[in-house]
């Protein structure tokens, strides 16, 4: 199971980077890694919108936020346990 996550939120420190990478790939990304890239070759993909890579591996203590890193692993894990074998 792999995950990539994308974002265009001007809060986010990394929407420079996400905006350079929009501008010179065309790729909307996390704001450090594109999402192709971010997907292991022959694995099932997600791909999460509005989130950028702090987001997703970061705790902070951002009030706003309606989940933790961890929820995302143990959903990811979930996801990847109750797959069919040879999927």
């Amino acid at each position: 199971m792999s995950m990539a996550s994308t974002t265009t939120n001007p809060t986010s420190p990394l929407f420079a980077a996400e905006q350079y990478m929009q501008q010179r790939y065309g790729v909307k990304s996390d704001g450090l890694v594109l999402p192709q890239d971010a997907f292991i070759p022959g694995s099932k993909a997600v791909t999460l919108s509005g989130i950028d890579h702090l987001d997703s591996t970061g705790t902070t203590l951002n009030p706003f936020k309606p989940y933790q890193p961890e929820d995302l692993t143990l959903s990811l894990v979930a996801m990847a346990l109750n797959m069919p074998k040879g999927s």
